[in-house]
């Protein structure tokens, strides 16, 4: 009798298994970058001269001393100007944008319940460094928008 239920399970549990039908997941595409280290990818490797470059430097060995014309001719020549005022615009963009990845309006409106024009005051008056940006944890910087909101709401408050 143990050995006919036994049997009759298994063959129940067997048809029940064949009958499932199988399920199709959504497709989805992977990517280990960001919107934001794509766009830096990029931006690097157009600028990679640029970004890359360093100045002549001026003395060329330390004895005899002998300076370089190159050198003397870089410092006083536009072009070279113009490229190292580039060069510097390049790194900032590329900083700024790292910024806007970690201090954003969603994020700051969420935290404060700040609306369009004030919420756009504070972030401008209380601007996040680069360097926190790059080091902090997500709820140093949550932690960091809180207390300077609490600064802005007091001096406000004075107003």
């Amino acid at each position: 009798m143990k050995y006919i239920v036994l049997l009759i399970l298994l063959g129940v549990a067997s048809n029940l298994w064949a009958q499932q039908t199988p399920r199709r997941l959504k497709e989805v595409e992977v990517s280990t970058y960001g919107r934001f280290q794509q766009d830096s990818a990029h931006i690097e490797s157009t600028y990679r001269e640029i970004i890359d470059a360093r100045p002549t430097p001026m003395v060329r060995s330390i004895f005899p001393p002998a300076i370089s014309v190159t050198a003397v001719a870089e410092k006083f020549s536009r072009k070279y100007k113009r490229k190292w005022a580039f060069q510097k615009r390049v790194v900032n963009y590329q900083q700024e944008q790292f910024i806007a990845t970690r201090y954003y309006p969603a994020l700051v409106r969420q935290l404060t319940l700040l609306e369009e024009e004030e919420l756009v005051l504070f972030m401008n008056k209380y601007p996040m460094a680069y360097d926190f940006a790059r080091t902090a944890s997500p709820i140093e910087i949550k932690f960091w928008i809180k207390a300077n909101f609490k600064d802005y709401k007091a001096k406000t408050a004075l107003r």
